[in-house]
C-alpha cells in the first residue's frame, strides 16, 4: 500500500460521486477487508480536501466489514480523527449486515484472493471434472500413494513446495460429482471461449468470490453506486495459483497450519462478470437498477488514467532536498504501476511487479452518469465535462 494508491482511490470515489450527483448528499462507502484501515484513512483524507469534499463527507456512513476483533481496533484507532466529520462509522462480520437504503460504493482491495477456492481437475481417462479435495495423508510410508483409490499425486496445484512433507494432509481426487462440481462447473466452463476451454487441465473457481459479487451487485440494484475491486488476477481462469505465503515465503499449503500461512488465490474476473450477470437477470421489486461490469484493466492503467503519475511528479518535488523522502516516494510509486516488462528492463524481479499482477474492475449502476464507459475509471470522463475538477486535484497539485 502506497499513499499514492490510496489517493487514487480516493479520487476514484470521489468521481462517482461527482457524476451520480452534483450536490453533497446521503450516501455509505463500505470497504471489504480493511485491513488495518490504511486504505480508507487514505481515502477520507483525499476527499477531505477535494471539491464539496467535506459536504460529501458529512452526510457519508462509512461501514467497514470486518470479522476480526482485533483488526477492528486497529482500524476504529487509525480513523478516530474522521469520526466528527462524518456521518457514521460502524463494523459489520458480512456485507450482508451493512444497512441498505442510500447510494452506496464499495472498495474491496486485495480482498477477493483471500477467500476460499475450489480446484477441479480434468480426468486424463475420460476427460470427466472432478473435484480436488484435501485427505488426511495416513499412507504410513505410502510415499506414491500407488493402491490408494482416488490419490492423484500429480495434482500438486503447481506450487513452490520449501517443505518436504504436506504436514500430514495429500490432495485427493473425488471419485465422483461434488456439491461445488455441480454448481460452479458447468456454467463457468460454459461462459469460456472454447480454446480457453479445451487446453486447460485444471480450473480454479471461487464459489466464495462470485457469491460476494453477486451480494455487492444486488445491493448496487436496490440503491445504486458503484463497486471497485482490485486484486491479483485475469479476465481468464487459472489453473494454478494457490499459495500460502508464511514468514515473506511461499510454502507448501498443506505444510503450514492454516492460522500460520496466508492463503490465496489468483482471482478469475471473468467469473465475477459472470457473478454480476446473474444476479442482472433476477427479478425484484426491490431492483431499482442494472449494473454493468468494467474491466478488469491494469492496476497501472487506472492509476494513470486517475493521475498518479502528476501526483508523484509533485509529491517528490515537494521534498525538496530531502533525496531520502524522495527516493522513497519515487520506489513507492513506481511499485504500484511498473509491469513485469518494465521491472525485468533494469534487472529486477518479474515477481515484484504490481502494474499488470494486480488488476482494477468496477460494478457501476445505470444511475451513474457516464457507467457505460468501458474503462475502469468509468465515470471520470463525465465528471470533468460536468466542469468538476476532479482530475486537475492531481495534475494541478492542489491536495
Amino acid at each position: 500500500m502506497t499513499q499514492i494508491f490510496g489517493e487514487s482511490v480516493g479520487l476514484w470515489v470521489h468521481t462517482v460521486c461527482a457524476a451520480r450527483s452534483a450536490k453533497p448528499q446521503p450516501w455509505r462507502i463500505v470497504e471489504l477487508g480493511p485491513g488495518n484501515g490504511t486504505l480508507m484513512d487514505d481515502v477520507l483524507r483525499t476527499l477531505s480536501m477535494l471539491p464539496d469534499g467535506k459536504r460529501r463527507l458529512e452526510q457519508c456512513h462509512v461501514s467497514l466489514v470486518e470479522s476480526s476483533p482485533h483488526l477492528r481496533d486497529n482500524q476504529r484507532q487509525r480513523l478516530a480523527r474522521f469520526h466528527d466529520g462524518v456521518a457514521s462509522v460502524s463494523w459489520h462480520a458480512e456485507i450482508a449486515d451493512v444497512p441498505h437504503g442510500v447510494p452506496t460504493i464499495v472498495i474491496a482491495h486485495e480482498f477477493l484472493d483471500a477467500l476460499p477456492t475450489h480446484v477441479f481437475r480434468r480426468q486424463e481417462r475420460d476427460g470427466a471434472w472432478r473435484e480436488v479435495l484435501v485427505d488426511v495423508d495416513d499412507r504410513d510410508g505410502d510415499a506414491d500413494g500407488d493402491g490408494d483409490g482416488g490419490v492423484d499425486h500429480g495434482v500438486d496445484l503447481d506450487v513452490a513446495a520449501d517443505a518436504p512433507s504436506a504436514g500430514g494432509f495429500r490432495y485427493v481426487v473425488a471419485p465422483g460429482a461434488t456439491a461445488a462440481s455441480a454448481m460452479l462447473l458447468p456454467r463457468r466452463l460454459a461462459a469460456m471461449d472454447p480454446s480457453v476451454r479445451d487446453r486447460l487441465r485444471s480450473v480454479e473457481i471461487s464459489g466464495k468470490a462470485m457469491a460476494a459479487c453477486v451480494e455487492v451487485t444486488r445491493r448496487l440494484r436496490r440503491d445504486g453506486g458503484a463497486a471497485l475491486f482490485v486484486d491479483y488476477g485475469r479476465g481468464e481462469p487459472y489453473e494454478a495459483s494457490v499459495r500460502a505465503i508464511k514468514a515473506h515465503r511461499q510454502v507448501h499449503p498443506l505444510a503450514a497450519p492454516a492460522l500460520s500461512a496466508d492463503l490465496s488465490a489468483c482471482v478469475d474476473f471473468g467469473a465475477m462478470a459472470l457473478a454480476t450477470a446473474s444476479a442482472n437477470e433476477e427479478v425484484s421489486d426491490e431492483y431499482r437498477h442494472g449494473v454493468r461490469f468494467h474491466g478488469p484493466v491494469p492496476q497501472s492503467d487506472f492509476l494513470h488514467a486517475l493521475g498518479a503519475g502528476e501526483r508523484a511528479r509533485h509529491l517528490v518535488s515537494a521534498c525538496g532536498d530531502d533525496e531520502s523522502a524522495a527516493r522513497r516516494v519515487y520506489d513507492g510509486y513506481r511499485r504500484v504501476v511498473e509491469t513485469a516488462d518494465e521491472v525485468a528492463s533494469t534487472g529486477g524481479d518479474r515477481g515484484d511487479a504490481m502494474g499488470d499482477a494486480f488488476v482494477a474492475a468496477t460494478l457501476v449502476s445505470d444511475d451513474v452518469a457516464g457507467g457505460d464507459d468501458a474503462v475502469v475509471s468509468a465515470a471520470l470522463s463525465l465528471a470533468e465535462a460536468r466542469g468538476a475538477p476532479v482530475r486537475g486535484c492531481f495534475e494541478n497539485n492542489k491536495l
